[in-house]
């Protein structure tokens, strides 16, 4: 039998992991506004995204258990059936219920918590890490502490980043609803090129300027197309949980517990390494052929056509 390095496994997983994330290019994907939103083709298609996300889960605890001296095939079991409630998760957040994006949330955390114990060789639910805005909270029930807070650094520092900006307003109501942080970002279309943005969990959704003024009502059309496109970033959202969970948590563990400086740092944060691999990757990849994007579409029942300008042109 071939063996391998722990960091070569820890690279095979990663990549493999990232293979497996992406849907297929079939129609059910690649044209996902068309003829896959009704019949087969849609059911096709939801069947590819359990897949790649029961893959991601199960390929990335089956090869970092075999890294850490483990068996391959009882921690790809667990952690595929992490990756599919995953699925769930992620299937939850894109419907338009208030605290859909909450709920979906921690629905996806959990089954990433799944993968990440399968990976550990620890019992499936020894310990639960659950996103709520800027922090982490850490649920160990078998556990000298079974309740621990942690803050993700890059998020804190995402969101000071844009709590700054004069051309954002907080949305309180949208940010309980959706589990993270969620920004109304005033431009009109020349001043940004996007409708949405997820950055280290922190949302923005582009509103008109003429919005800013107190009492002013938009119509029923807008209100629907930013629906749409909240529904798209709350995506977003969890695939940047699923990513700490899966290959961010484990990295930052290794780094930060063997100096007792790191295990106290560690204690109170988690660094969010997985920020600057998603700057690599969407550097990296155009935003068509980006598989996260894909998915994003293809769950929120969306195209880059449909969310690519307001029906009211502002």
């Amino acid at each position: 039998m071939i063996q391998l390095s722990r960091r070569a496994s820890l690279r095979l997983a990663a990549s493999v992991s990232l293979l497996a994330a992406a849907p297929a290019r079939g129609q059910c994907v690649a044209t996902v506004a068309g003829p896959c939103d009704e019949g087969g083709g849609r059911a096709a298609g939801q069947a590819q995204t359990v897949a790649a996300n029961a893959l991601l889960g199960g390929l990335t605890a089956g090869m970092m258990r075999v890294a850490h001296g483990g068996r391959f095939g009882g921690a790809f079991v667990r952690g595929a059936a992490g990756g599919a409630l995953v699925y769930a998760g992620k299937r939850t957040v894109v419907h338009r219920f208030y605290g859909a994006g909450l709920l979906g949330r921690q629905i996806a955390s959990v089954g990433s918590s799944v993968s990440y114990n399968a990976a550990a060789g620890t019992g499936a639910l020894d310990r639960l890490m659950l996103p709520v805005g800027p922090v982490r909270v850490y649920v160990s029930p078998r556990g000298r502490r079974t309740v621990h807070v942690r803050v993700d650094a890059a998020t804190l520092a995402t969101l000071g980043y844009v709590a700054l900006r004069r051309d954002n307003a907080f949305d309180l109501s949208a940010t309980l609803s959706t589990g993270a942080p969620v920004f109304r970002h005033y431009a009109t279309p020349g001043q940004v090129d996007w409708e949405g943005a997820q950055v280290a969990g922190v949302v923005q959704l582009r509103h008109a300027p003429y919005e800013r003024t107190p009492g002013v009502v938009v119509s029923a059309a807008v209100r629907e197309y930013v629906d749409d496109v909240a529904a798209h970033e709350r995506v977003h959202v969890l695939q940047y949980d699923q990513s700490f969970l899966l290959w961010s948590a484990p990295a930052e563990d290794g780094i930060l517990q063997p100096s007792r400086a790191g295990r106290a740092l560690h204690r109170w944060v988690d660094l969010g390494l997985n920020l600057p691999l998603w700057a690599a990757l969407n550097e990296a990849v155009g935003h068509r052929e980006r598989p996260w994007e894909r998915e994003a579409y293809f769950l929120s029942r969306s195209s880059p056509e449909q969310i690519g300008g307001r029906p009211d042109r502002r």
